[in-house]
């Protein structure tokens, strides 16, 4: 009976151990839930701070200061998306020394492609376009299309759309156009002309110098071949090819800046060399000249002969074909010793106006066409536009102007206000 008693009570016990262990476990198993809790719920608060956060630690990791991020982060979530994805730190400071309405991107955008690069006339630009935004958009005009117009309209054109009226999918037909004048918008749709040739009837009738303007045109991307630069239509005062090189041809101790832009020098020398195998020679007087080249070339003239008569011999700084780097004076070995007095009277200018256009080059300012071109008759003066356009002209005895009025602009023009 003891041992059974015995036996009875060691089952007993090892029964309230286990069922003990058992509440321990469950026990445990509920602390380390409710830790897991703790620990997942931490971890969401966390998540959604920095989800709150993770644009003002964007920018504190771009480089903006705290003030700076303050500023950004209570603009709306359109505008601030455009600090996120720009890739440059933008100086608010450098803005707030103007007063203005806080468009730092956008200002820093126009500041870019603005020809007056003044900050308090870059920021009157940029806060006036949004005080015209709403109806603009309202016609039509997304930010991110008048955004893309920034370098071609004026503050002036986005006043004119709003008061006009004039609605994008009206305008779009001739805003597609090369050297579409918003002001003139209501004139190209009255006279239900083709769009290119209502541009260019309306507003740039003075391709033919026989017509004035009151007003000039900045080109404001000149690298084309039938780039047209002369009076009205000005190349920036900075401009300057890239690609510039030496041309390798005779020249005399007069010659200055023998350089153009590296296609149009190559095509030179190749005509010269073919020349030579006629027993002909020529030479370069002159290539590209600066914007401060060409200023003391014409003053010189203005001094000599007065303004009407010099405008006519040389080019007003900004609207010389020199400046562009595919204008060119040509000479020959003859002239250069002196043996004949001009270019115009040698057997190689003959050659060069026969063989001109297979090199690409078209004689600029012909002797019966100087009204149309507006200036004087210069034989020496030889303009590279490519070997098709050079074609077109040769056969069809045109002068670019008369290019220019057949074709339309390749180039973007924006009116210089006064």
């Amino acid at each position: 009976m003891g041992k059974k008693k015995q036996s009875k009570k060691k089952k007993n016990n090892f029964i309230q151990r286990m069922v003990l262990r058992s509440r321990k476990k469950k026990k445990n198993r509920k602390k380390s839930s409710g830790f897991g809790k703790y620990v997942f719920l931490l971890i969401v608060v966390v998540a959604g701070v920095l989800f709150l956060k993770r644009n003002s630690f964007i920018l504190m990791f771009k480089g903006y200061p705290s003030e700076d991020r303050k500023i950004i982060l209570q603009m709306n979530r359109e505008d601030i998306k455009d600090y996120l994805d720009y890739e440059e730190i933008i100086d608010l400071s450098k803005w707030n020394e103007y007063e203005n309405q806080g468009h730092y991107y956008d200002y820093v955008l126009y500041e870019e492609v603005a020809y007056d690069k003044d900050l308090g006339s870059v920021i009157d630009y940029v806060d006036y376009y949004y005080e015209q935004r709403e109806a603009l958009e309202s016609l039509g005009y997304s930010r991110s299309y008048c955004r893309s117009q920034m370098e071609t309209f004026s503050a002036n054109d986005f006043e004119y759309l709003v008061g006009k009226g004039i609605d994008y999918d009206t305008a779009m037909p001739y805003l597609e156009i090369k050297g579409c004048q918003i002001q003139d918008l209501s004139k190209y749709i009255k006279s239900k002309k083709d769009p290119e040739q209502a541009i260019l009837s309306i507003t740039y009738d003075f391709i033919d110098s026989r017509y004035s303007t009151d007003y000039s045109y900045l080109i404001v991307n000149p690298d084309h071949y039938d780039t047209l630069v002369k009076t009205g239509f000005m190349l920036p005062e900075d401009y300057e090819p890239d690609d510039l090189v030496e041309v390798d041809l005779w020249r005399d101790a007069s010659s200055t800046n023998v350089e153009l832009r590296q296609e149009a020098a190559q095509e030179l020398e190749r005509m010269a060399l073919d020349a030579e195998e006629e027993d002909l020679y020529l030479g370069i007087r002159s290539g590209y000249r600066s914007y401060k080249d060409q200023s003391s070339v014409y003053n010189e003239y203005m001094n000599m002969y007065g303004y009407d008569y010099a405008s006519t011999l040389v080019a007003v700084p900004g609207s010389s074909e020199h400046q562009l780097g595919y204008g060119v004076d040509i000479t020959s070995l003859s002239v250069i010793n002196e043996e004949i007095e001009t270019f115009g009277d040698t057997p190689e200018f003959l050659w060069v106006m026969e063989n001109a256009h297979k090199y690409g080059f078209i004689l600029r300012y012909p002797e019966d066409k100087t009204e149309l071109t507006g200036t004087m008759n210069e034989p020496w003066h030889f303009r590279y536009v490519g070997k098709d356009i050079a074609e077109e002209c040769y056969k069809k005895n045109w002068t670019l102007e008369e290019y220019i009025q057949a074709h339309g602009f390749s180039t973007t023009l924006t009116r210089i206000e006064e």
